[in-house]
């Protein structure tokens, strides 16, 4: 039977609004057995020894369902290294605003529970999944994007087994009428944000695969913004940026606690002289997990 490139991503419980799929790659360890002693053979088989699975997707930023309904993608910001905070800003009793901060070292470390299903002939189980590298883009006038690359365990694959789950249908937020904090360049078009993890296995002996996770050993916070022409230069701080989609009681905002232009490079778009401007996201001060602030808000 063909195998139509066609997949649906579950995590938790939502299939995801997914594209841009990166799929599963088996990844071994192979080692070369000794050459043969009776001819010329420089190897008489294969070893395969440590496995593990790289993929990955891209979705939407959205809305929340409801008030007290966590975002779909709150256990992808955890695997990227992030804690999660909840405040009851009306005082109602339920709590409406999700707050994402880098985790530092002493938070306990979230890991995903992936299944990838190729139209209805492939199906992969990956577990112990560590988000690698996390992007989030605005191009005004199109929805807000989430990019992963992941990396797990593989726990099965087959030609079966089928998903079910609910599909996760709300609407993504859209870059148009954003609020900007005073930092923030304006008349850009293009913002993204980059979440660049270095990642280390954590060796089980007992294993058939030789992996029991991984933990994050390292963060790198960059991103990129492109107003028209604009004097900054390295070094240059972008204070009170914020970037808010959304309305004050619906709403995803990223905050960045201290900014950085790391270079400029003039471009031009529809005729006009930009800014090309790479940026990077330091904590306010040494010691401090402040970064980057990612929120979701909805109050009813």
């Amino acid at each position: 039977m063909a195998i139509r490139d066609i997949w649906k991503i579950k995590i938790g419980t939502y299939i995801f609004e997914a594209f841009d799929i990166k799929r599963p790659h088996v990844i071994a360890d192979t080692i070369d057995r000794a050459g043969n002693p009776a001819g010329l053979d420089k190897s008489v088989g294969l070893v395969v020894g440590k496995k593990h699975v790289e993929a990955g997707f891209t979705t939407y930023a959205k809305h929340l369902g409801s008030e007290g309904s966590l975002p779909t993608i709150t256990d992808i910001i955890k695997a990227a290294g992030f804690k999660l905070t909840e405040q009851d800003s009306d005082n109602d009793g339920t709590n409406d605003t999700f707050i994402y901060t880098p985790a530092g070292l002493s938070d306990t470390q979230t890991f995903l529970d992936i299944e990838m299903q190729a139209d209805t002939g492939y199906y992969a189980h990956i577990d112990n999944v560590v988000v690698k590298y996390l992007k989030i883009t605005a191009k005004i006038g199109e929805p807000i994007t989430v990019e992963i690359d992941f990396q797990g365990v593989l726990v099965s694959e087959d030609t079966t087994t089928q998903i079910t789950g609910n599909y996760d249908t709300k609407d993504p937020f859209v870059a148009k009428s954003l609020t900007l904090g005073a930092g923030v360049p304006t008349s850009f078009e293009n913002f993204s944000l980059e979440i660049s993890n270095d990642i280390a296995e954590r060796i089980d002996p007992t294993s058939a695969d030789g992996i029991t996770g991984y933990i994050i050993t390292g963060q790198e916070i960059t991103g990129s913004i492109d107003p028209e022409a604009l004097i900054k230069n390295a070094g240059d701080q972008l204070s009170n940026f914020t970037i808010q989609a959304g309305s004050a009681n619906d709403m995803f905002e990223v905050e960045g606690a201290n900014v950085v232009v790391k270079d400029r490079e003039f471009a031009e778009r529809n005729g006009l002289l930009i800014s090309n401007l790479p940026l990077a996201f330091y904590p306010s001060a040494a010691g401090q997990n402040d970064a980057l602030t990612i929120t979701f808000k909805k109050v009813s």
